[in-house]
């Protein structure tokens, strides 16, 4: 069977953007919205081409079609006439155009369309994994949750002994008792030698004042890379998501039992 873990993970994440962006939806918060629709309309068009690109892989290793047009109407055709589409091939093609307009513009009356589309999208797109995997998808689901509860969080970083220590011990200094979180390229092992390292801390307002000092701190270090330091309830709802898919606990907080299982490596 076909690897479908890709397009999985960005089906379920953009069940993720839509869900927060209704919850988010404030009268008056302009800012909050418009920043709640980028990333959603964004997980869509990711979303739209892991689609495309699972069907095709499907079409050709599971349906046997040896050959496929390269457009997006020629795959859906295919799936439609191997009975991968429950309603007819019609109505993707109006995803299709959606797609084309979150790559191509961005005023205001189009990506208004392109959201209304995205939930008849999100449960077309649900019947379709569904057809191609045999697996319902709240099983799915539900054996996906079990995984990241041991697999989210990660057992170690990409920092050497010397630089986690210095990170450890200035995170006691300013922020003790505060849960903190390394997440970004050290965390999925993408990072360069200089690349900085990402840190979320769950400080309330209170500890802003300590933020700046640790931030100072870090600056004035012998570390040979940039530290970030964001707070968490400034970080955008759209963008929480993708650090909690993969995350270190650099410090546990009082309000969590989970320790960091890794002390970095040379």
């Amino acid at each position: 069977m076909s690897d479908h873990t890709h397009f999985e993970k960005t089906l379920r994440n953009l069940e993720r953007y839509h869900k927060v962006y209704m919850e988010q939806r404030v009268p008056g918060n302009i800012d909050l919205e418009e920043l709640n629709k980028m990333g959603l309309i964004k997980s869509f068009g990711i979303c739209y081409a892991a689609l495309l690109k699972a069907l095709r892989r499907h079409l050709m290793q599971e349906s046997g079609v040896l050959e496929l047009g390269e457009g997006a109407k020629a795959i859906f055709r295919a799936a439609d006439r191997n009975a991968l589409l429950g309603d007819g091939a019609e109505h993707w093609f109006e995803y299709t155009k959606a797609r084309n307009i979150t790559s191509y513009e961005y005023g205001i009356e189009k990506p208004s369309r392109v959201l209304e589309l995205i939930p008849a999208f999100i449960d077309d797109t649900i019947k379709l994994y569904e057809t191609m995997t045999g697996v319902p998808w709240k099983r799915a689901m539900e054996k996906r949750i079990a995984q990241s509860a041991s697999s989210d969080e990660r057992d170690t970083v990409d920092l050497k002994k010397t630089h986690h220590r210095i990170v450890r011990q200035l995170l006691e200094e300013y922020l003790p008792g505060t849960k903190v979180w390394a997440f970004g390229s050290r965390v999925t092992f993408k990072s360069r030698r200089t690349s900085d390292l990402d840190l979320v801390a769950f400080a309330d307002d209170s500890l802003q004042d300590r933020i700046h000092d640790l931030r100072e701190a870090f600056e004035e270090s012998d570390l040979p890379f940039e530290v970030d330091v964001l707070v968490w309830d400034r970080i955008p709802e759209y963008f929480k998501p993708n650090i909690e898919q993969a995350y270190y606990v650099l410090q546990s907080g009082a309000s969590i039992d989970r320790q960091p299982a890794g002390i970095g490596f040379e």
